[in-house]
Protein backbone atom coordinates (compact mmCIF):
# COMPACT_ATOMS: atom_id res chain seq x y z
CA UNK A 1 0.00 0.00 0.00
CA UNK A 2 1.10 3.63 -0.69
CA UNK A 3 1.52 6.07 1.53
CA UNK A 4 -1.63 7.59 0.33
CA UNK A 5 -4.01 5.03 1.55
CA UNK A 6 -6.08 4.55 4.41
CA UNK A 7 -6.46 1.89 6.81
CA UNK A 8 -9.89 1.47 8.59
CA UNK A 9 -8.93 -0.43 11.68
CA UNK A 10 -12.50 -1.80 13.54
CA UNK A 11 -13.55 -5.24 16.22
CA UNK A 12 -17.86 -5.03 15.77
CA UNK A 13 -20.08 -5.10 13.79
CA UNK A 14 -21.44 -1.20 14.82
CA UNK A 15 -18.30 -0.02 14.09
CA UNK A 16 -18.13 -1.47 10.53
CA UNK A 17 -19.86 0.80 8.71
CA UNK A 18 -19.19 4.66 9.81
CA UNK A 19 -15.36 3.63 10.17
CA UNK A 20 -15.62 2.60 6.01
CA UNK A 21 -17.56 5.68 5.30
CA UNK A 22 -15.39 7.49 7.26
CA UNK A 23 -12.00 6.17 5.66
CA UNK A 24 -13.76 6.44 1.97
CA UNK A 25 -13.90 9.68 2.18
CA UNK A 26 -10.73 10.44 3.98
CA UNK A 27 -8.77 7.78 0.69
CA UNK A 28 -11.13 10.12 -1.88
CA UNK A 29 -8.94 13.32 -0.77
CA UNK A 30 -5.79 11.96 -0.74
CA UNK A 31 -6.61 10.21 -3.89
CA UNK A 32 -5.40 6.39 -2.83
CA UNK A 33 -6.96 3.42 -1.75
CA UNK A 34 -8.88 1.70 1.24
CA UNK A 35 -8.09 -1.18 2.99
CA UNK A 36 -9.51 -2.67 6.61
CA UNK A 37 -8.59 -4.67 9.45
CA UNK A 38 -10.59 -6.60 11.64
CA UNK A 39 -9.71 -7.25 14.83
CA UNK A 40 -10.15 -10.95 16.38
CA UNK A 41 -12.38 -11.23 19.14
CA UNK A 42 -15.96 -12.35 20.48
CA UNK A 43 -17.41 -9.60 18.86
CA UNK A 44 -16.04 -9.87 15.14
CA UNK A 45 -18.24 -9.42 12.57
CA UNK A 46 -19.77 -12.60 11.13
CA UNK A 47 -18.99 -12.61 6.90
CA UNK A 48 -22.90 -11.80 6.39
CA UNK A 49 -22.53 -8.51 8.42
CA UNK A 50 -19.87 -7.34 6.49
CA UNK A 51 -21.09 -8.37 3.29
CA UNK A 52 -24.46 -6.73 4.64
CA UNK A 53 -22.66 -3.02 5.21
CA UNK A 54 -21.29 -2.95 1.62
CA UNK A 55 -17.77 -3.25 2.57
CA UNK A 56 -15.77 -2.62 -1.03
CA UNK A 57 -12.26 -2.78 0.01
CA UNK A 58 -10.10 -5.79 0.97
CA UNK A 59 -10.02 -7.11 4.85
CA UNK A 60 -7.26 -8.68 7.18
CA UNK A 61 -7.64 -10.28 10.03
CA UNK A 62 -5.37 -9.34 12.45
CA UNK A 63 -5.08 -7.85 16.25
CA UNK A 64 -3.49 -4.33 16.73
CA UNK A 65 0.13 -6.01 17.78
CA UNK A 66 0.67 -7.53 14.43
CA UNK A 67 -0.97 -4.52 12.51
CA UNK A 68 1.74 -2.68 14.95
CA UNK A 69 5.01 -5.25 13.85
CA UNK A 70 4.60 -3.36 10.44
CA UNK A 71 1.80 -3.51 8.23
CA UNK A 72 0.22 -0.52 9.76
CA UNK A 73 3.25 2.09 8.66
CA UNK A 74 2.47 1.39 5.06
CA UNK A 75 -0.86 3.86 5.11
CA UNK A 76 -0.49 7.56 5.39
CA UNK A 77 -3.88 7.44 7.87
CA UNK A 78 -5.56 4.81 10.08
CA UNK A 79 -9.32 5.34 10.90
CA UNK A 80 -9.73 3.38 14.20
CA UNK A 81 -12.89 3.13 15.52
CA UNK A 82 -12.16 0.82 18.50
CA UNK A 83 -13.61 0.77 22.46
CA UNK A 84 -11.50 3.14 24.00
CA UNK A 85 -8.92 1.50 25.80
CA UNK A 86 -7.84 0.24 22.77
CA UNK A 87 -7.83 3.50 21.17
CA UNK A 88 -5.51 4.50 23.97
CA UNK A 89 -3.44 1.42 23.44
CA UNK A 90 -3.08 1.63 19.86
CA UNK A 91 -1.51 5.63 19.75
CA UNK A 92 0.37 4.78 22.77
CA UNK A 93 2.31 1.76 21.51
CA UNK A 94 2.43 3.35 18.09
CA UNK A 95 4.30 6.56 19.62
CA UNK A 96 6.50 3.86 21.65
CA UNK A 97 6.98 2.37 18.50
CA UNK A 98 8.13 5.80 16.92
CA UNK A 99 10.57 6.77 19.66
CA UNK A 100 12.18 3.41 19.19
CA UNK A 101 12.71 3.24 16.24
CA UNK A 102 13.49 6.28 14.87
CA UNK A 103 10.57 6.98 12.48
CA UNK A 104 10.70 9.25 10.04
CA UNK A 105 6.93 9.15 8.94
CA UNK A 106 3.44 7.54 10.35
CA UNK A 107 0.40 7.03 9.93
CA UNK A 108 -2.25 10.10 10.70
CA UNK A 109 -4.19 8.53 13.17
CA UNK A 110 -8.01 9.47 13.18
CA UNK A 111 -11.61 8.39 14.79
CA UNK A 112 -15.03 8.68 15.93
CA UNK A 113 -18.13 7.94 17.16
CA UNK A 114 -20.14 5.12 15.85
CA UNK A 115 -23.51 6.43 16.32
CA UNK A 116 -25.45 9.11 19.14
CA UNK A 117 -23.34 10.25 22.40
CA UNK A 118 -26.19 9.74 24.67
CA UNK A 119 -23.62 8.25 27.29
CA UNK A 120 -20.77 8.65 28.30
CA UNK A 121 -19.70 12.05 26.77
CA UNK A 122 -16.20 12.59 29.02
CA UNK A 123 -15.18 9.17 29.18
CA UNK A 124 -15.23 9.09 25.59
CA UNK A 125 -13.83 11.65 24.83
CA UNK A 126 -11.09 11.42 27.31
CA UNK A 127 -10.39 7.96 24.96
CA UNK A 128 -9.92 9.89 21.61
CA UNK A 129 -7.87 12.80 23.01
CA UNK A 130 -4.24 11.97 21.39
CA UNK A 131 -5.44 10.93 18.35
CA UNK A 132 -4.85 13.90 15.29
CA UNK A 133 -8.21 14.18 14.22
CA UNK A 134 -11.45 13.33 16.78
CA UNK A 135 -14.70 13.59 14.48
CA UNK A 136 -17.49 14.82 16.28
CA UNK A 137 -20.87 14.24 15.69
CA UNK A 138 -23.02 17.48 15.75
CA UNK A 139 -22.96 21.25 17.30
CA UNK A 140 -23.98 19.85 20.22
CA UNK A 141 -21.68 17.65 21.05
CA UNK A 142 -19.28 19.59 19.97
CA UNK A 143 -20.08 21.95 22.73
CA UNK A 144 -19.86 19.29 25.14
CA UNK A 145 -17.13 18.18 24.54
CA UNK A 146 -14.91 21.57 24.31
CA UNK A 147 -16.93 22.39 27.63
CA UNK A 148 -15.60 19.06 29.49
CA UNK A 149 -11.86 19.54 27.86
CA UNK A 150 -11.46 23.25 28.86
CA UNK A 151 -12.55 22.51 32.62
CA UNK A 152 -9.28 19.66 32.21
CA UNK A 153 -7.05 21.92 30.49
CA UNK A 154 -6.86 20.00 27.41
CA UNK A 155 -6.00 20.96 24.39
CA UNK A 156 -9.52 20.69 22.08
CA UNK A 157 -8.03 21.38 18.42
CA UNK A 158 -8.61 17.90 17.39
CA UNK A 159 -11.88 17.91 17.42
CA UNK A 160 -13.47 18.50 13.53
CA UNK A 161 -17.29 18.34 13.58
CA UNK A 162 -18.57 16.24 10.70
CA UNK A 163 -21.99 15.51 10.75
CA UNK A 164 -23.36 11.50 12.22
CA UNK A 165 -20.75 8.62 9.77
CA UNK A 166 -24.05 7.27 8.70
CA UNK A 167 -25.75 10.09 7.36
CA UNK A 168 -22.25 10.69 5.20
CA UNK A 169 -23.45 8.16 2.35
CA UNK A 170 -25.58 10.07 0.42
CA UNK A 171 -26.52 13.81 0.52
CA UNK A 172 -29.09 14.25 3.22
CA UNK A 173 -32.49 14.78 1.93
CA UNK A 174 -34.68 15.32 5.13
CA UNK A 175 -37.63 17.23 3.46
CA UNK A 176 -38.03 14.16 1.60
CA UNK A 177 -38.91 12.66 4.92
CA UNK A 178 -40.80 15.58 5.85
CA UNK A 179 -43.21 15.62 3.22
CA UNK A 180 -43.72 11.62 3.15
CA UNK A 181 -44.50 11.94 6.82
CA UNK A 182 -47.30 14.69 6.18
CA UNK A 183 -48.93 12.44 3.10
CA UNK A 184 -48.60 9.39 5.34
CA UNK A 185 -48.67 7.77 2.35
CA UNK A 186 -47.19 4.28 3.57
CA UNK A 187 -46.43 0.97 2.38
CA UNK A 188 -43.20 -1.17 3.51
CA UNK A 189 -42.63 -0.14 7.11
CA UNK A 190 -39.39 -1.20 9.47
CA UNK A 191 -38.45 -1.93 12.58
CA UNK A 192 -34.94 -1.05 13.42
CA UNK A 193 -34.26 -3.24 16.85
CA UNK A 194 -31.26 -3.03 19.15
CA UNK A 195 -29.12 -5.25 20.93
CA UNK A 196 -29.67 -4.49 24.41
CA UNK A 197 -32.78 -1.45 23.86
CA UNK A 198 -35.23 -2.49 25.72
CA UNK A 199 -33.76 -5.64 27.15
CA UNK A 200 -36.24 -6.91 29.34
CA UNK A 201 -38.59 -10.02 27.74
CA UNK A 202 -41.43 -8.59 28.52
CA UNK A 203 -40.94 -5.30 27.00
CA UNK A 204 -39.82 -6.95 24.07
CA UNK A 205 -42.53 -9.27 23.27
CA UNK A 206 -45.39 -6.20 24.29
CA UNK A 207 -43.24 -4.38 21.33
CA UNK A 208 -43.36 -7.72 18.66
CA UNK A 209 -47.65 -7.79 20.07
CA UNK A 210 -47.58 -4.39 18.75
CA UNK A 211 -45.70 -4.31 15.38
CA UNK A 212 -48.41 -7.83 14.96
CA UNK A 213 -51.27 -5.36 15.61
CA UNK A 214 -49.89 -2.89 12.84
CA UNK A 215 -49.54 -5.38 10.53
CA UNK A 216 -52.85 -7.08 11.27
CA UNK A 217 -54.12 -3.53 11.08
CA UNK A 218 -52.50 -2.70 7.74
CA UNK A 219 -52.54 -5.81 5.64
CA UNK A 220 -51.03 -3.60 2.56
CA UNK A 221 -48.47 -2.82 4.42
CA UNK A 222 -45.13 -4.95 4.55
CA UNK A 223 -44.01 -4.43 8.23
CA UNK A 224 -40.45 -5.77 8.54
CA UNK A 225 -38.55 -6.17 11.85
CA UNK A 226 -34.97 -6.17 11.41
CA UNK A 227 -32.60 -7.33 14.56
CA UNK A 228 -29.47 -6.08 14.80
CA UNK A 229 -27.78 -10.08 14.01
CA UNK A 230 -28.65 -13.30 13.78
CA UNK A 231 -28.90 -15.39 16.64
CA UNK A 232 -25.86 -17.05 16.38
CA UNK A 233 -24.22 -13.75 15.43
CA UNK A 234 -22.48 -11.39 17.73
CA UNK A 235 -22.39 -7.59 17.98
CA UNK A 236 -20.37 -5.00 20.52
CA UNK A 237 -23.36 -5.67 22.98
CA UNK A 238 -25.20 -9.22 23.58
CA UNK A 239 -28.30 -8.92 22.33
CA UNK A 240 -30.60 -11.61 24.90
CA UNK A 241 -34.11 -12.47 24.33
CA UNK A 242 -33.51 -12.56 20.43
CA UNK A 243 -36.88 -10.89 18.62
CA UNK A 244 -37.58 -13.82 16.05
CA UNK A 245 -37.13 -16.43 18.91
CA UNK A 246 -39.24 -14.60 21.16
CA UNK A 247 -41.72 -14.28 18.57
CA UNK A 248 -41.55 -18.18 17.94
CA UNK A 249 -41.85 -18.93 21.29
CA UNK A 250 -45.29 -16.63 21.74
CA UNK A 251 -46.95 -16.80 18.38
CA UNK A 252 -45.17 -20.12 16.92
CA UNK A 253 -46.32 -19.87 13.35
CA UNK A 254 -49.23 -17.55 13.46
CA UNK A 255 -48.03 -14.87 11.70
CA UNK A 256 -50.00 -12.23 9.31
CA UNK A 257 -48.08 -13.38 5.92
CA UNK A 258 -47.29 -9.64 5.83
CA UNK A 259 -44.99 -9.62 8.63
CA UNK A 260 -41.00 -11.14 8.35
CA UNK A 261 -37.90 -11.06 10.06
CA UNK A 262 -35.28 -9.55 7.86
CA UNK A 263 -31.33 -9.47 8.27
CA UNK A 264 -30.39 -8.02 4.88
CA UNK A 265 -28.43 -4.51 4.83
CA UNK A 266 -30.18 -1.61 6.28
CA UNK A 267 -28.88 0.31 3.48
CA UNK A 268 -30.77 -1.60 0.64
CA UNK A 269 -33.94 -1.72 3.11
CA UNK A 270 -33.94 1.81 3.12
CA UNK A 271 -34.80 1.85 -0.84
CA UNK A 272 -37.89 0.07 -0.19
CA UNK A 273 -38.90 1.54 3.45
CA UNK A 274 -41.16 4.35 4.11
CA UNK A 275 -41.02 4.54 7.85
CA UNK A 276 -38.57 3.34 10.37
CA UNK A 277 -39.73 2.72 13.78
CA UNK A 278 -37.49 2.35 16.87
CA UNK A 279 -36.96 2.92 20.15
CA UNK A 280 -33.55 4.98 19.91
CA UNK A 281 -31.71 3.12 16.94
CA UNK A 282 -29.12 5.85 15.11
CA UNK A 283 -30.94 3.73 12.29
CA UNK A 284 -33.71 6.20 12.12
CA UNK A 285 -31.26 9.13 11.69
CA UNK A 286 -29.65 6.85 8.73
CA UNK A 287 -33.79 6.59 7.78
CA UNK A 288 -34.02 10.31 7.53
CA UNK A 289 -31.33 11.48 5.46
CA UNK A 290 -31.86 8.93 2.82
CA UNK A 291 -35.82 10.53 2.81
CA UNK A 292 -37.08 8.03 5.06
CA UNK A 293 -40.09 8.95 7.80
CA UNK A 294 -39.07 7.74 11.34
CA UNK A 295 -40.69 7.60 14.67
CA UNK A 296 -39.02 6.81 18.37
CA UNK A 297 -41.59 5.08 20.57
CA UNK A 298 -42.18 6.02 24.13
CA UNK A 299 -44.38 3.03 25.20
CA UNK A 300 -42.05 1.36 27.26
CA UNK A 301 -41.02 4.63 28.72
CA UNK A 302 -38.18 7.76 27.96
CA UNK A 303 -35.76 6.79 29.90
CA UNK A 304 -31.67 7.38 29.91
CA UNK A 305 -30.85 3.35 29.79
CA UNK A 306 -32.91 3.34 26.43
CA UNK A 307 -31.16 6.64 24.63
CA UNK A 308 -34.51 7.62 24.24
CA UNK A 309 -33.85 10.54 25.61
CA UNK A 310 -31.39 11.56 23.16
CA UNK A 311 -34.29 12.79 21.18
CA UNK A 312 -36.50 14.81 23.17
CA UNK A 313 -37.47 17.92 21.42
CA UNK A 314 -36.84 15.81 18.11
CA UNK A 315 -40.43 16.19 17.29
CA UNK A 316 -39.79 12.43 16.55
CA UNK A 317 -41.39 10.45 19.65
CA UNK A 318 -45.13 9.12 19.48
CA UNK A 319 -46.66 5.48 20.24
CA UNK A 320 -47.57 2.23 18.53
CA UNK A 321 -51.12 3.65 19.07
CA UNK A 322 -50.92 6.77 16.84
CA UNK A 323 -48.55 4.57 14.03
CA UNK A 324 -51.37 2.76 13.84
CA UNK A 325 -53.88 5.46 13.58
CA UNK A 326 -51.19 6.42 10.95
CA UNK A 327 -50.32 9.63 12.51
CA UNK A 328 -46.36 10.00 11.54
CA UNK A 329 -44.35 12.56 13.48
CA UNK A 330 -42.39 15.12 12.07
CA UNK A 331 -38.62 16.43 12.59
CA UNK A 332 -37.88 19.23 14.34
CA UNK A 333 -35.23 21.43 11.79
CA UNK A 334 -33.80 22.87 14.75
CA UNK A 335 -33.01 20.15 16.68
CA UNK A 336 -32.01 18.00 13.85
CA UNK A 337 -29.91 21.10 12.84
CA UNK A 338 -28.19 20.86 16.38
CA UNK A 339 -27.48 17.40 16.46
CA UNK A 340 -25.32 16.89 13.21
CA UNK A 341 -27.67 17.72 10.39
CA UNK A 342 -26.32 21.37 9.69
CA UNK A 343 -25.62 22.28 6.19
CA UNK A 344 -21.41 22.51 7.75
CA UNK A 345 -21.95 18.93 9.34
CA UNK A 346 -19.91 17.04 6.71
CA UNK A 347 -16.90 15.16 6.25
CA UNK A 348 -15.07 17.50 4.26
CA UNK A 349 -13.35 19.19 7.14
CA UNK A 350 -12.28 16.05 8.73
CA UNK A 351 -10.97 14.76 5.33
CA UNK A 352 -9.24 17.93 4.62
CA UNK A 353 -7.04 17.95 8.48
CA UNK A 354 -6.15 14.49 7.79
CA UNK A 355 -5.25 15.62 4.31
CA UNK A 356 -3.00 18.13 5.60
CA UNK A 357 -1.10 16.33 7.72
CA UNK A 358 -0.56 13.45 5.61
CA UNK A 359 0.56 16.31 3.58
CA UNK A 360 2.98 18.23 5.71
CA UNK A 361 4.80 14.99 6.78
CA UNK A 362 5.49 13.70 3.42
CA UNK A 363 6.56 17.59 2.16
CA UNK A 364 9.14 17.88 6.06
CA UNK A 365 10.10 13.88 5.36
CA UNK A 366 9.61 14.78 9.52
CA UNK A 367 7.31 12.58 11.87
CA UNK A 368 4.49 14.75 12.66
CA UNK A 369 4.52 15.12 16.75
CA UNK A 370 1.77 12.97 18.48
CA UNK A 371 -0.86 14.52 20.43
CA UNK A 372 -0.86 14.47 24.14
CA UNK A 373 -3.22 11.85 25.67
CA UNK A 374 -5.18 12.54 28.48
CA UNK A 375 -4.48 9.39 30.57
CA UNK A 376 -0.89 9.49 31.51
CA UNK A 377 0.85 7.50 34.54
CA UNK A 378 0.57 10.73 36.22
CA UNK A 379 -3.22 11.33 35.97
CA UNK A 380 -4.44 8.00 35.82
CA UNK A 381 -2.04 5.37 37.00
CA UNK A 382 -4.85 2.64 37.51
CA UNK A 383 -5.90 2.91 33.97
CA UNK A 384 -2.46 3.57 32.49
CA UNK A 385 -1.21 0.33 33.98
CA UNK A 386 -4.29 -1.63 33.73
CA UNK A 387 -4.93 -1.18 30.04
CA UNK A 388 -1.92 0.50 28.11
CA UNK A 389 0.63 -2.80 28.41
CA UNK A 390 -1.64 -5.94 28.05
CA UNK A 391 -4.26 -5.24 25.43
CA UNK A 392 -2.79 -7.05 22.16
CA UNK A 393 -6.49 -7.31 21.07
CA UNK A 394 -6.55 -10.54 19.29
CA UNK A 395 -2.75 -11.85 19.29
CA UNK A 396 -3.44 -14.35 22.01
CA UNK A 397 -2.14 -17.85 21.39
CA UNK A 398 -4.43 -20.87 21.52
CA UNK A 399 -1.98 -22.40 24.22
CA UNK A 400 -2.19 -18.73 25.94
CA UNK A 401 -6.36 -19.26 25.85
CA UNK A 402 -6.14 -21.81 27.36
CA UNK A 403 -4.34 -20.77 30.27
CA UNK A 404 -6.33 -18.29 30.15
CA UNK A 405 -9.43 -20.58 29.91
CA UNK A 406 -8.05 -22.24 33.19
CA UNK A 407 -7.20 -19.06 35.36
CA UNK A 408 -10.71 -17.67 35.35
CA UNK A 409 -12.19 -21.44 36.17
CA UNK A 410 -10.04 -21.14 39.23
CA UNK A 411 -10.24 -17.77 40.20
CA UNK A 412 -13.93 -16.95 39.00
CA UNK A 413 -15.50 -20.17 38.51
CA UNK A 414 -18.85 -18.08 38.29
CA UNK A 415 -18.06 -16.25 35.71
CA UNK A 416 -16.38 -18.98 33.70
CA UNK A 417 -19.96 -20.81 33.97
CA UNK A 418 -21.90 -18.19 33.22
CA UNK A 419 -20.13 -17.24 30.09
CA UNK A 420 -19.93 -21.05 28.95
CA UNK A 421 -24.00 -21.25 29.47
CA UNK A 422 -24.06 -17.91 27.31
CA UNK A 423 -22.19 -19.33 24.45
CA UNK A 424 -24.63 -23.22 24.62
CA UNK A 425 -27.35 -21.25 24.66
CA UNK A 426 -26.99 -19.32 22.00
CA UNK A 427 -26.14 -22.35 20.02
CA UNK A 428 -29.43 -24.09 21.13
CA UNK A 429 -31.36 -20.79 20.02
CA UNK A 430 -29.69 -21.13 16.49
CA UNK A 431 -30.57 -24.92 16.60
CA UNK A 432 -34.41 -23.81 17.52
CA UNK A 433 -34.23 -21.19 14.46
CA UNK A 434 -32.59 -23.75 11.94
CA UNK A 435 -35.41 -26.54 12.72
CA UNK A 436 -38.36 -23.83 12.19
CA UNK A 437 -36.44 -22.69 8.84
CA UNK A 438 -36.54 -26.73 7.75
CA UNK A 439 -40.31 -27.13 8.56
CA UNK A 440 -40.82 -24.12 6.65
CA UNK A 441 -39.56 -25.17 3.43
Amino acid sequence: MARDSVLFVVDSESQLKPAYVFACKVAERLGGGVAGNLVPGATRPSRRQITGAKIQAPMTFHGLKHLLEGVILDFGAVVAFLPGSRLLWLRTQLRRKAQINNLRSRPILVTGYNGVVYEGALGGILWRIGYDVVAVNSRRDMDVFEGYLDQLGVDASPLVRSGLMLAQITEPRIEDAVAKARKADIGNVLFACQAVVPSAPEERLYLLERLRDYAMTHPERGVFIKPRARPDERTFHEHPHHYELLYKEAFGKDKPENLHFAYGSFRDMMAKTDLVITVSSTGLLEGLAAGVPGAILTDCGIKEEYGNHFFVGSGLMTTMDDLIANRIPEPNMNWLHNNGFAEDDTLTAASQRVAQLVAEQNGSKELVPFRDVYYTPERAPYVYGRYLPRDTAGDVSPEDAAKNKLRKLVLKPDLFFADAFAKRATKFQQRVLDRYERTKK
